[in-house]
C-alpha cells in the first residue's frame, strides 16, 4: 500500500496507478499467511486436549506450523516414539475440527512443552 502525502497513513492503490515495490507486496502476502498460521496453532492449541488423552496432552504440544506440517514437542523420547503411532489419527482428528485439510504431516522432536 501506497502512503498518503496528508498524514502518513496507508491508502490502497488503485489499478493503474504505477508500479508498487515487491516489498510491499511480498509484505501483504505474508502477513496474510502468517494469520492463518497462528489462527489454526491458537485453534490447535485449544483443541489439543480432545485429541490425545490426558497423560499425551500433559506430555506433548503443538509447537509450529511449517506450511502443512505440524510441528509437535514432547517431554521426552519416549513420548515421541508414543506419538509416532498416532500420527493419523492426529491428522484425521486436526483435519475434522479445523474443518479442512490444514494438516498432512506431522513431526515430533523433543521440545519444552
Amino acid at each position: 500500500m501506497a502512503k498518503s502525502r496528508k498524514n502518513g497513513q496507508p491508502r490502497h492503490r488503485q489499478r493503474g496507478q504505477g508500479p508498487v515495490h515487491i516489498a510491499m507486496i511480498l509484505e501483504g502476502l505474508i502477513g496474510r499467511q502468517r494469520e492463518r498460521a497462528d489462527f489454526d496453532l491458537t485453534l490447535v492449541w485449544d483443541i489439543w486436549p480432545t485429541l490425545v488423552d490426558g497423560e499425551t496432552a500433559a506430555n506433548t504440544r503443538p509447537a509450529a506450523f511449517k506450511g502443512s506440517s505440524l510441528v509437535i514437542h514432547t517431554t521426552s523420547s519416549v513420548w515421541r516414539h508414543h506419538l509416532q503411532f498416532q500420527k493419523e489419527a492426529i491428522i484425521t482428528a486436526i483435519n475434522t475440527a479445523l474443518k479442512r485439510e490444514a494438516v498432512s504431516r506431522i513431526k515430533v522432536v523433543v521440545g519444552p512443552v
